[in-house]
Formats: C-alpha cells, sequence, structure tokens
C-alpha cells in the first residue's frame, strides 16, 4: 500500500481555491450542510458568490447567535473547528466573530479540498490499493 502524505492547507495554501467558482459552490453546499441542524440557511442562489459574500452571510447569521456561546461552540464542534484555533485568533487584530466566521469558513475550504486531493490520488492509484 502506497502511503499518501495529506497535504498541508494553511490560510496560504487554500487561498487559490477561493478563486475557483466551484469549489466556493462546494463550501457554500457543506456550510448548509453543516448549519441546518440548527435553522441557519445560506441562500445563495441569487448572489454572485465569492469569499467576501460566504463571509458576510455567515458572519450575519453567527451574529444573531452570539448571545448563545453554548451554541456556537456546539457549531464549531460539529464543523470540527478545534478551540485552539481560537485562541490563536483571539490574539490577532480582528473581532472575535470575525475570526470564528473565518475559521468556519476556512474548515469547510479546508475539508472539501482534501476530499477533491484524495481523491484525485485515489483515482491515479487506484490499483496499488
Amino acid at each position: 500500500m502506497n502511503h499518501i502524505d495529506l497535504p498541508r492547507l494553511n490560510a496560504k495554501d487554500l487561498e487559490p481555491w477561493w478563486k475557483k467558482k466551484e469549489i466556493l459552490k462546494l463550501c457554500c453546499n457543506q456550510l448548509e450542510k453543516d448549519l441546518a441542524p440548527y435553522n441557519i440557511i445560506l441562500d445563495f442562489k441569487d448572489e454572485k458568490l465569492s469569499y467576501e459574500v460566504l463571509f458576510s452571510a455567515l458572519r450575519i447569521k453567527l451574529n444573531t447567535l452570539y448571545e448563545q456561546p453554548a451554541l456556537v461552540r456546539e457549531i464549531l464542534y460539529r464543523i470540527d473547528v478545534p478551540e485552539s484555533w481560537i485562541y490563536k485568533v483571539a490574539m490577532e487584530h480582528e473581532s472575535l466573530l470575525d475570526s470564528i466566521t473565518r475559521l468556519i469558513i476556512w474548515r469547510e475550504l479546508q475539508k472539501i479540498v482534501t476530499k477533491l486531493i484524495l481523491s484525485q490520488t485515489f483515482d491515479q492509484n487506484e490499483g496499488d490499493y
């Protein structure tokens, strides 16, 4: 069995993916799926989809939940945003709400890109496994 090196998907590595509309749409779909149990609906059908539009829409929704920290923590857990990331970005020069919004979107994109890279790797090496 071949060893697969998972990509390091930090913010700089993920940046080029934001320019791909199909990736943005996949990210939106993943967000909608993960947020549906909390009745958070992000509808982008009439919007020109971009990172900024996605960020703004999610930020508005999260702002309505901001007075319910337990619910916000539950959402972060569901999306798999580690608490350590929150502590790390808390020292940056942006609001906590902006940081949480950015980390949620970043984590969703990270999951999508990882799936795409792994599916291409498995497709290319199908006979090796």
